[in-house]
């Protein structure tokens, strides 16, 4: 089984659609309506919608959804882009020996989202 999609909903769609765009390479698939259904490489699909007039976006702390890449060096250059551009980072990146390598920041809407590698994935 292969988990296909993500649906989040944030205040400004375009502001997050360019997040996802110019860090992790996801591209339009399709839009819909007021939203927008972006693809990576291995195609999953994030589903961004607005949230609606007055809404608020209330999940718990340890709440977050992530992206896995391919090695610690892309976790640390993707961590400088976003550093670069002034993305707010709830944890900034971190090193676990050989192993695995890791940061969390904020994304559009605010969501917290974690970027990692794993040796073992």
């Amino acid at each position: 089984m292969k988990l296909n999609h993500l649906h989040i909903a944030v205040p400004d769609v375009a502001a997050a659609q360019r997040f996802y765009e110019d860090f992790f390479s996801m591209t339009v698939a399709f839009s819909h309506g007021a939203g927008v259904f972006l693809r990576d490489s291995s195609g999953f699909l994030l589903a961004i919608d607005p949230l609606e007039a007055g809404e608020v976006l209330a999940l718990p702390a340890w709440y977050h959804h992530g992206f896995c890449l391919g090695s610690a060096s892309e976790v640390r250059g993707v961590f400088e882009r976003m550093k670069a551009a002034n993305v707010e980072f709830a944890r900034e990146y971190r090193e676990f020996g050989d192993d695995a390598a890791n940061f969390y920041c904020w994304s559009p809407g605010p969501l917290k989202l974690e970027v990692s590698w794993n040796r073992d994935e």
